[in-house]
């Protein structure tokens, strides 16, 4: 790696611990082993040391967004890690709730729904 990698991944991983807190971050390094590490390095070079260390947005905002995108698109182990987040490291409150609420219906979940299948099963 050069200067500019380390320098991504020390941004990264301070990143991660700000948003995900230490406790998540420690556990996610201590099970590193050959087949995961580059892949660890990677995520935590581009998406946390990349995208979540850019001025355009605030870790409040950035969250909202991850979280309602998760929500819409059903990635639940993404949703509950970021959601669990929220509510444990902080930078969540209650004022943020209708924007992540709107994510499902404004994306089409209740479409996606398991219970509307039958009923969309039986007109076909």
């Amino acid at each position: 790696m050069g200067k500019d990698d380390d320098e991504r991944l020390k941004r990264g991983d301070a990143a991660r611990r700000r948003v995900l807190g230490n406790e998540w971050v420690d556990r996610s390094k201590a099970g590193r082993n050959a087949f995961n590490s580059e892949w660890i390095d990677h995520i935590t070079r581009g998406p946390w040391g990349d995208l979540w260390t850019r001025p355009h947005f605030d870790d409040r905002t950035r969250r909202i967004l991850v979280i309602g995108t998760m929500l819409a698109i059903g990635r639940w182990e993404e949703f509950r890690m970021h959601a669990r987040a929220a509510l444990t490291v902080g930078g969540f409150s209650a004022d943020a709730l209708p924007q992540v609420a709107r994510a499902g219906p404004e994306s089409g979940t209740v479409v996606n729904c398991h219970t509307t299948r039958p009923v969309a099963a039986s007109r076909a």
